[in-house]
């Protein structure tokens, strides 16, 4: 610090402060010198205060009723008539060097911003409110604003705000699951769920068990997303008219579907999952699909949505293929815990251990042939007309690997029973099957039929994710990403 001497009119330093910096404010406060804020790099800010000690003759750090929410530069610094202190303006780490119209009142220990300030602040930089979220928290125009920016704050706003129906409002228009930071009434205002799964469908999860009843309510979030099924009450998902909704959006939804939909032969058809006609068919060419069962509320969609972009994978289309995906109609075992592979039934007349062995010869009897069987008669169909089966190995991200499923192993014996070709399919690391996946597998599959189908051996295909597909692009032209 540099005092002047108005007797020798010169300046001479004398003292240094405990944080050099520049820019600061400085005022005398109860007969004491006080310097406030400042910068103390090019990119730094302070808050901290300063006050001249006299009888040591030095500064001491923060030992002042001065206090500066927001550390800052350049601003300005008075005392009203009734001894208040105002601070005024200045730059800071939101302001970009551009200036702020903020005004800070400190009294008797107590920080005071006006409303119109703070609101200004928040819509000028929504990080303002970490500075002062504490003293101005009761003000509702300065919280809707603070949500029109960043509605995630509602999470942290006092309950009161929770309770407030104006503040939930411009939450959930912000983002829909807002709602699930909504008091307990308001989940039950029909304005408040419709609005907040118009924005935001699987909201839906939030809304009271009344509103999850609701035909409006629901049928709205289906119009968005056919898996909102999931969060819609047990008697509308015994619905028809909800699933069909559910699956035309969103064919994979048919899981959510309380039993018996979730297997209905009609609706399986609509969701593209089913043809009436895989048993009567004996002209074209068979592709079985092996995959995880897909239609449990809580297995992933990956095998029922591998099943739709290969139906409409126009080669496939074009060439007549007939898909026929066996885990979407449910079936019978013989084996009493489903999917055992110690159990010795693959599928034949000598190991089934079905009692009625019409269930065990012949075109199978959907919902009373053991799944074994079944499967093995579509899979001999399949080798009699060149066909072949595509079998899907499912990423676990928690294992970091990918995993056949139990009946999968089960299937992959039977298929080399019956010499029945095998493409394997390994699902992209983090990322599910996409169109270019599709042809990644159809490319081989036209090698093998162009090779007159004589490879036998299995082929096993791992698919690439858009990430190493973009990291291989940019490798090969730098410009790629443009």
């Amino acid at each position: 610090m540099v005092v002047y001497d108005s007797i020798t009119t010169r300046w001479t330093k004398q003292y240094n402060l405990n944080t050099p910096r520049y820019c600061a404010a400085a005022i005398v406060y109860d007969n004491n010198l006080c310097v406030l804020g400042g910068s103390s790099s090019i990119e730094g800010f302070e808050a901290t205060v300063e006050v001249w000690n006299e009888e040591e003759q030095s500064f001491t750090l923060n030992d002042s009723p001065l206090i500066l929410t927001i550390p800052k530069c350049s601003f300005g610094i008075l005392k009203t008539k009734n001894n208040e202190l105002l601070a005024l303006g200045g730059n800071n780490q939101y302001t970009n060097y551009q200036g702020s119209s903020l005004l800070q009142k400190i009294d008797d220990n107590k920080i005071h911003y006006s409303s119109k300030c703070a609101k200004n602040a928040v819509s000028s930089n929504v990080e303002y409110w970490e500075y002062l979220k504490d003293v101005c928290c009761g003000y509702k125009e300065v919280v809707l604003e603070v949500l029109k920016k960043d509605s995630n704050q509602l999470e942290y706003l006092d309950k009161k705000w929770k309770k407030d129906k104006d503040i939930i409002l411009e939450a959930v228009k912000r983002d829909g699951n807002s709602l699930q930071f909504a008091d307990e009434v308001l989940r039950k205002d029909k304005e408040i769920v419709f609005l907040a799964i118009q924005e935001s469908p699987e909201a839906l999860k939030y809304a009271a068990l009344s509103l999850k009843q609701d035909i409006d309510i629901v049928m709205e979030a289906l119009k968005k997303d056919g898996n909102s099924l999931q969060f819609a009450g047990d008697i509308l998902r015994k619905d028809r008219n909800i699933v069909l909704a559910a699956i035309r959006k969103t064919p994979e939804a048919l899981k959510f579907a309380e039993p018996p939909l979730n297997q209905d032969h009609e609706l399986l058809i609509v969701a593209g999952l089913f043809d009436e006609g895989h048993d009567i068919n004996n002209k074209e060419v068979l592709i079985v699909l092996s995959t995880r069962f897909s239609l449990a509320k809580e297995s992933s969609p990956t095998a029922t949505q591998f099943a739709l972009l290969l139906k409409e994978n126009l080669f496939i289309q074009k060439q007549k293929f007939h898909v026929y995906s066996p885990n979407s109609w449910m079936k019978s075992t013989c084996d009493l815990k489903w999917t055992d592979i110690n159990h010795l039934c693959r599928g034949d007349f000598i190991t089934c251990e079905m009692k009625d062995a019409d269930l065990k010869r012949g075109v199978p009897q959907e919902r009373k042939t053991c799944w074994r069987v079944s499967f093995r008669y579509q899979l001999k169909k399949a080798e009699e007309r060149k066909g072949f089966m595509v079998q899907v190995v499912e990423y676990y991200k928690k294992e970091d690997k990918h995993i056949l499923g139990d009946g999968q192993s089960i299937e992959t014996e039977i298929a080399e029973l019956v010499n029945c070709k095998v493409f394997r399919a390994y699902q992209p690391y983090d990322d599910t099957f996409d169109e270019y996946n599709i042809k990644e597998i159809v490319s081989k599959i036209k090698e093998w039929n162009e090779d007159g189908c004589q490879d036998m051996a299995n082929c096993d295909i791992k698919c690439t994710s858009k990430r190493e597909r973009v990291l291989a692009a940019v490798k090969q032209d730098g410009n790629a990403l443009q």
